[in-house]
């Protein structure tokens, strides 16, 4: 009976945890949801997964790297922070000699190269 209890009563807590959650997710700003809409709008189906298929780079670019520290860069306000790992890397976006093999490789059929170009404008190199 104890067992039962004692169960019961961890069904409940987290039946009241999951509510309390979720009540906390419908509870975003206007501002929060409009941020998140802009970030929706701006990826489309055009962001990388890091899946890394795309690699190896003929140019020695670590091409899912290059996309995470431009999203850091771009969508969350971590931009030191973007610069600085980028900087870190021996093989910038601008290094591309545009080949395309990434782009044949790639399952989801991104625009590599003309990303690439707008890291590269992004970062300065």
């Amino acid at each position: 009976m104890v067992y039962v209890f004692a169960l019961l009563s961890a069904v409940l807590a987290w039946t009241v945890l999951l509510l309390v959650w979720k009540v906390a997710l419908m509870r975003r700003s206007a501002r929060e949801l409009e941020r998140a809409e802009e970030i929706r709008r701006e990826l489309g189906n055009n962001f990388c997964r890091r899946c890394n298929y795309c690699a190896p780079c003929t140019a020695g670019i670590s091409i899912p790297n290059v996309f995470l520290f431009q999203g850091y860069l771009r969508r969350y306000g971590l931009e030191d922070w973007a610069r600085g790992r980028y900087g870190t890397m021996p093989v910038k976006a601008g290094a591309c000699v545009e080949c395309g093999a990434c782009e044949e490789r790639c399952p989801y059929q991104l625009p590599i190269r003309e990303m690439l170009k707008k890291v590269a404008a992004d970062f300065g190199a």
